[in-house]
């Protein structure tokens, strides 16, 4: 009878401690705090560019993402897209005007990494500002 107590107990410390002691991980969440900040485009990975050297040096991308907006902002060609942007399941989501733009999917992201891809394309960002 004492065995019988002592599992029952233990059983319930055990559910009691499992379902106060974690909290689920909210990829979605973590990933849009990691995304925040500027990022610099330095390295593509396209069939476009096979044959096409580019020194993303001099040819300067950068992803701004504040909040919920994405701004990609290119100096060199005085050129600026402003989308909004949700993060679902390691999918990037940009819209423009509310209406669907492009998903990307997050290959990885870090405190100072962003790795997007479509299909067989690849963007390679490094972090530059919070």
């Amino acid at each position: 009878m004492k065995k019988v107590y002592f599992l029952f107990s233990l059983f319930i410390i055990l559910i009691i401690s499992t379902s106060w002691g974690c909290t689920p991980y909210d990829s979605n969440k973590v990933n849009n705090e990691l995304i925040q900040g500027k990022w610099l485009l330095i390295d593509v990975d396209r069939e476009l560019y096979d044959s096409v050297k580019v020194d993303y040096a001099k040819e300067l991308t950068f992803l701004i993402f504040k909040n919920n907006e994405c701004i990609q902002y290119m100096p060199d060609w005085m050129d600026t897209l402003k989308f909004t942007f949700a993060i679902d399941n390691y999918k990037l989501h940009l819209y423009k005007d509310s209406t669907p733009f492009r998903t990307l999917t997050i290959n990885s992201l870090s405190s100072d990494s962003l790795t997007l891809s479509v299909k067989e394309n690849e963007w390679v960002y490094k972090k530059t500002e919070q």
